[in-house]
């Protein structure tokens, strides 16, 4: 799942995706939890 959704993120997001992975702070970092959470959630069924 998380292939699936690194897969479809621009460049930018890409890069923030690894940070978020290695606990880096940034701007957006919630939103993108947030937003990664939504995307799992799709799975837990």
């Amino acid at each position: 799942q998380l292939n699936s959704y690194q897969a479809q993120l621009s460049p930018e997001k890409q890069e923030q995706y690894e940070r978020l992975l290695a606990d880096e702070r940034f701007k957006g970092r919630q939103a993108m939890i947030r937003e990664l959470r939504a995307y799992l959630k799709d799975y837990s069924d």
